[in-house]
């Protein structure tokens, strides 16, 4: 029988802790080990599944969902970089707009 690989993360997460305590580990070195040993039992940002069944497959629509948001442009001011998405009851689509100043000012014109 094995044992759950979570447990395991927690056991060696108590140990390393002790070393760090004691001297024998470094701080940035056991926490390296630590994340090193939960990255694959964390959830896929992409399917939720953890471990990730297809990571080919979410890997291409995670690069697919990143050219999209290249993509995007400011529904204000045309712009790029951070954008959320509103939406246009006018023409009943979404947008995208820049926090603050885009996103007041179209709101503004656009009720």
């Amino acid at each position: 029988m094995s044992a759950d690989p979570r447990l395991v993360a927690l056991r060696l997460a108590g140990s390393w802790g002790r070393k760090v305590e004691l001297g024998e580990l470094s701080l940035d070195n056991a926490w390296d080990l630590f994340l090193e040993r939960i990255a694959p039992l964390a959830a896929c940002s992409v399917c939720g599944c953890a471990p990730c069944p297809n990571p080919g497959w979410c890997q291409s629509m995670r690069a697919a969902d990143e050219k999209i948001a290249a993509g995007r442009r400011c529904a204000q001011c045309g712009g790029t970089g951070e954008l959320d998405p509103h939406q246009d009851r006018d023409r009943k689509r979404i947008v995208y707009l820049h926090r603050g100043a885009c996103e007041r000012f179209w709101k503004a014109r656009h009720r």
